[in-house]
């Protein structure tokens, strides 16, 4: 798939590496934690907010045992970020920003197993999504959650252009 590639203003970038970094570190926390290993967080630094999730381990890819994400790809998930809710101030809306952090998360050096988006509302990203190889985690075209497989499918599945 070609992707168009995304030039963010500096202060959005900086936010960009910033949000990866973060969940780098959620995705490091998870890891350590033997009995539940999954952490929730919030980022809210330079006009962006997100809520998100890191899981880890076994129960990484038995969250998605229902889904339409392939057997194969669910069994070796170890490495999982759930994003629940993002917003952006008002200025950086429409700048490619959510873009920009999926291609970044499908990136085979962040070693990313499975990314899931919560909630979609925007009939326009569901049929974005679906058309870029994500799957319906539960069925539902607007107001469901939608998955992609990166390193576990060997190619990465990313939303194409701003939307």
């Amino acid at each position: 798939m070609q992707m168009q590639m995304v030039h963010l203003p500096d202060r959005l970038a900086l936010a960009l590496q910033d949000v990866v970094l973060a969940l780098q570190q959620g995705l490091a926390d998870a890891q350590l934690r033997a009995y539940l290993p999954m952490v929730s967080r919030r980022f809210m630094a330079h006009g962006v907010h997100i809520y998100y999730r890191c899981l880890s381990g076994r129960s990484a890819g038995a969250r998605y045992a229902a889904s339409a994400v392939p057997a194969e790809h669910l069994d070796r998930a170890r490495r999982v970020v759930v994003i629940a809710d993002i917003s952006l101030d008002g200025h950086w809306q429409g700048l490619g920003f959510f873009t920009a952090l999926i291609a970044e998360l499908c990136e085979p050096r962040q070693d990313i197993d499975l990314i899931e988006v919560e909630n979609v509302s925007n009939a326009r990203l569901a049929g974005h999504l679906a058309r870029s190889g994500w799957h319906s985690r539960n069925g539902l075209a607007t107001g469901g959650s939608w998955v992609t497989t990166t390193a576990l499918a060997g190619h990465s599945s990313v939303i194409s252009a701003p939307l």
